[in-house]
């Protein structure tokens, strides 16, 4: 929703406009439902086209009713800020911004940046996962959930302006050759936790957000990094398994057999993270 477009008067420095009537959402349009593709992979795709079969499939199901709603409760949130802004005074915001401020110059004076702190977000990683486990479906589109709600899609699927948050028998219209994959969530957690195991090499208080998301303190390992040659900081690899290689078998099975792996000099490919097209367990780290 463009919200200086709707209420022109947000770009107003007076304020809001005294006159400013509400309005109210289109009944044949929901601007939340539109077609959002801040994700990788989705460049350059005809976004009118996409939202207009986004609106034909969804008007008069409940997940139309439901965006509905949301996008109404949002408007009357936003017209009610506008109006409390509305009643500020000149001299009040004045004094507001000298507030904020100095807030600012304080918080820039006390800030530490000295550590070195990263954030890794994996890529569609359910669909990775799964992937991962039927190499076929990486050549072919697909979206992990149901016909209700999709939670991810792959780069091929992305391409037709499948992508999370949108039900399942809306992503069909918009690819009627569009594999649906339920969710697994002991999967997920299980290849979240091999993961983990990594990060944990780099940072043990590692903060992890989700299954496929953590923040990283890397300023201790960058001080050793800095400090050691190439042989030396190349001294491990990781060779995972698939639950179908290991076949039901225990995570601690899996890791004895790893290790045994790894041993007899058994070599995986390495995940190359510029190629969207291959997806493998994480099989080494420098």
């Amino acid at each position: 929703m463009n919200i200086t477009k709707k209420y022109p008067s947000l770009n107003q420095a007076s304020g809001v406009d005294p006159k400013l009537q509400k309005q109210e959402t289109s009944e044949s349009h929901v601007s939340r439902m539109e077609l959002n593709t801040n994700k990788a992979g989705m460049e350059g795709l005809d976004k009118e086209r996409i939202n207009k079969i986004i609106m034909d499939m969804s008007v008069g199901s409940r997940y139309y009713e439901n965006e509905q709603k949301k996008e109404k409760q949002v408007n009357q949130k936003i017209e009610k800020l506008l109006n409390l802004r509305s009643k500020v005074t000149a001299s009040e915001l004045s004094a507001a911004k000298v507030k904020v401020n100095e807030l600012v110059k304080g918080l820039e004076r006390n800030r530490d940046l000295s550590r070195t702190i990263v954030h890794i977000d994996m890529d569609m990683f359910y669909a990775a996962v799964e992937m991962l486990e039927k190499p076929e479906l990486r050549t072919k589109p697909m979206a992990v959930g149901g016909k209700a709600m999709l939670s991810t899609s792959n780069y091929v699927a992305r391409r037709y302006g499948v992508r999370a948050g949108m039900p399942g028998f809306i992503g069909l219209k918009l690819c009627p050759d569009l594999v649906l994959v339920p969710t697994n969530f002991a999967k997920y957690r299980e290849y979240s936790s091999q993961v983990k195991e990594i990060l944990a090499e780099y940072d043990p208080n590692f903060s992890a957000m989700s299954l496929d998301e953590a923040f990283l303190d890397f300023t201790d390992h960058l001080v050793w990094r800095r400090a050691t040659t190439d042989k030396e900081r190349t001294f491990m690899r990781h060779v995972y398994l698939t639950p179908s290689d290991a076949d039901g078998k225990t995570t601690s099975w899996r890791r004895t057999k790893t290790q045994r792996l790894i041993q007899k000099g058994r070599k995986n490919v390495r995940t190359d993270m510029r190629q969207k097209e291959n997806y493998y367990p994480i099989s080494s780290l420098q």
